[in-house]
C-alpha cells in the first residue's frame, strides 16, 4: 500500500489540513467550532426552563382574565390580547431585523409601552427567539418590572382591590 504525496501549500489552497489529508477538505472541529455550532443550534428556541416560566407567569393573568369575563365580553378579551401580542411579537421582530441591518430602531418606550398593555408575554418569546435585547440590562430591569406589575394587578383583582384600598389608606387618598 502506497501513499500519496500530500500536494503542497498554496495562498490559493491555504495551509495543509492533518485530519483531511489534502487542502480545502473536511477537517476536524475544534473547540471553538463546536461553541459557534452549539450557539447557531440553540438560535430561535425557547429552552424547556423558559417555557415553564412563561406557563407559570402566565397563570395569575389567567384567571384574572378569566373572572373580568364576567365584566367584558370574552370575545373582547380574546381580540385584546391577540392583538396587543401580535403588535408586541411584530414591534421586536421589526426592532431585530433593523438592528442587524443598521437602520432607525423602534424606541425602547414603544416596546415598553406594548408590554406595558398587555404583550408581555409575546415579547418574552420573541426575546428568546430573536436573541434580542437579553443581554441588555436597564431594557431587562423594565420588561420585569412590567411582569411584576401585571402579576400585583391581577392579583388585587383576583383579592377585589384590597392592595389597592391599602394603598390609598396608606397614602391617605
Amino acid at each position: 500500500m502506497s501513499r500519496r504525496p500530500a500536494k503542497p501549500s498554496s495562498p490559493k489552497n491555504g495551509p495543509l489540513l492533518p485530519a483531511s489529508g489534502w487542502p480545502g477538505g473536511p477537517r476536524a472541529k475544534t473547540p471553538d467550532d463546536r461553541k459557534q455550532e452549539a450557539a447557531r443550534s440553540k438560535r430561535g428556541q425557547i429552552s424547556a426552563q423558559q417555557g415553564w416560566s412563561l406557563l407559570m407567569l402566565l397563570v395569575l393573568p389567567a384567571i384574572a382574565l378569566y373572572r373580568a369575563s364576567t365584566i367584558i365580553a370574552p370575545w373582547l378579551i380574546v381580540i385584546g390580547v391577540a392583538g396587543i401580542s401580535i403588535m408586541a411579537w411584530v414591534a421586536m421582530s421589526f426592532d431585530k431585523k433593523r438592528a442587524v441591518t443598521g437602520q432607525w430602531r423602534t424606541p425602547e418606550s414603544t416596546l415598553h409601552l406594548l408590554e406595558l398593555l398587555g404583550g408581555w408575554p409575546a415579547s418574552f418569546v420573541a426575546q428568546r427567539i430573536f436573541r434580542h435585547k437579553i443581554v441588555k440590562v436597564p431594557y431587562q430591569f423594565s420588561f420585569w418590572c412590567i411582569v411584576v406589575l401585571h402579576q400585583a394587578v391581577a392579583a388585587d383583582f383576583l383579592l377585589g382591590w384590597r392592595l389597592l384600598d391599602l394603598l390609598r389608606g396608606w397614602l391617605g387618598i
